[in-house]
């Protein structure tokens, strides 16, 4: 099923210092952003200044490409001229065109996006051959580890309504921290699971969903503990830093990449919470944005007591992407590992997680997104083999949240209740 969202047509970009204050704003000529392969697209483009009135003065810059990909048109236009400027663009195989507006000079951009055929894109390379045989292993690896669960009372943390509680788990190469809060019942209770996006991770636990009726478990993809004394995350994750960009460390090693740990850890984490009793292992959702939304489709892909997925404009999707000529999803790794990781990449990228969904889920998508670009998300909704899926399509959205969002999880929230 696929549900339509209206058009954005504002972008605002950020002011510079002693210079003039200006708007781009941008459209595109259909409301629902789809076109036939062969089709053309007009963008227009309108700059303002402080007042509102139209600049006189400058020059825009448009540039459309494949999704950020190949570049097909390039080109600088007088403002003095027109403060109005139309460009128009096609593509012949499925995918999305991106047109991107630029003030010379100035840090002030407008991005738009524009899909054709999108339900046919596929991901630029298929999953590694033995990529079932890979994950199969390394669960049998995580089982061989001890799991030393350590599940901590926060009572500084607590509600008269819940229970807080630090959470821990080993796993190969490391260890896993999040945090877990219970509502106070006398019965089971449902249980959703969110990663955070890409960032220091979350400093402490989130309250319970729907009103005090659905458990909370998030986890951090880091190695160190939140929880760590005198410290806030965001001072371990700035010494964290110092061992280099983590989306991409270690990527030559597909077993010792950085999300290896993550993934493994995570994803018993999910299994030993789901045994407590106090939690209804048939009702469990996951959820989560970006990074968080990757951690959703891949943990959904692995893990069978998983019945439910919110995605928002999920990382970590179509990692070949650059070979067909469209921009890879974040963390982008073979130009951010400067190769290195293009052999691991298989076997980390969401599309290939996705191929083994068989639950309910939605996922949102915005076609301005220069950070997970749409052709990404895409490739992975159309990787899902299961018919109740959703996907929000975002016309004008860029890597950001919108109350689709919430909508998408209060849909979840009335599955977990039933």
């Amino acid at each position: 099923m696929r549900k339509k969202i209206g058009l954005s047509l504002l972008l605002f970009a950020g002011i510079s210092m002693g210079i003039q204050a200006v708007e781009i704003q941008g459209k595109i000529d259909r409301m629902n952003g789809r076109y036939v392969c062969g089709e053309n697209v007009q963008f227009t483009f309108h700059v303002l200044d402080d007042n509102k009135l139209p600049l006189k003065s400058g020059q825009l810059q448009i540039v459309l490409s494949n999704d950020g990909g190949q570049k097909m048109f390039n080109q600088t236009f007088d403002l003095a001229a027109n403060s109005e400027i139309k460009v128009s663009g096609t593509l012949k195989n499925p995918g999305f065109l991106r047109a991107v507006a630029s003030l010379k000079g100035q840090k002030k951009w407008n991005v738009q996006g524009a899909a054709f055929e999108p339900e046919k894109i596929m991901s630029a390379r298929p999953a590694p051959a033995d990529f079932d045989n890979f994950w199969q292993q390394a669960q049998i690896k995580q089982e061989n580890t001890p799991a030393d669960l350590k599940l901590t009372p926060l009572p500084e943390k607590s509600r008269s309504h819940f229970e807080a509680y630090s959470v821990s788990v080993a796993a190969p190469g490391g260890r896993v921290y999040g945090f877990l809060t219970v509502p106070k019942s006398k019965t089971p209770v449902p249980l959703l699971v969110m990663v955070p996006g890409a960032g220091p991770g979350f400093g402490g636990p989130q309250a319970p969903r729907a009103q005090n009726r659905i458990a909370c478990l998030v986890m951090n993809v880091h190695e160190y503990d939140p929880m760590t004394p005198g410290k806030t995350v965001n001072e371990l994750y700035k010494e964290d830093q110092q061992k280099g960009y983590y989306p991409c460390r270690d990527a030559a090693d597909r077993g010792k990449y950085f999300y290896y740990r993550a993934i493994l850890g995570i994803n018993r984490a999910v299994s030993l919470i789901a045994k407590l009793p106090e939690i209804d292992e048939k009702r469990i959702g996951i959820a989560g944005s970006s990074q968080g939304g990757a951690f959703a489709l891949i943990l959904s892909g692995l893990n069978p007591l998983i019945g439910s997925v919110v995605a928002n404009v999920p990382a970590m999707c179509d990692h070949y992407g650059w070979q067909a000529g469209r921009q890879a999803g974040w963390p982008q790794i073979h130009f951010n590992s400067k190769g290195k990781g293009d052999t691991t990449a298989g076997y980390y990228d969401a599309v290939n997680f996705a191929r083994s969904i068989k639950v309910p889920t939605w996922i949102i998508v915005g076609f301005a997104d220069t950070t997970c670009p749409p052709s990404s998300v895409y490739a992975a909704w159309n990787a899902i083999p299961f018919r109740n899926k959703h996907i929000i399509d975002e016309i004008g959205m860029g890597h950001q949240v919108r109350p689709s969002y919430n909508q998408a999880l209060n849909k979840q929230e009335v599955l977990l209740l039933k």
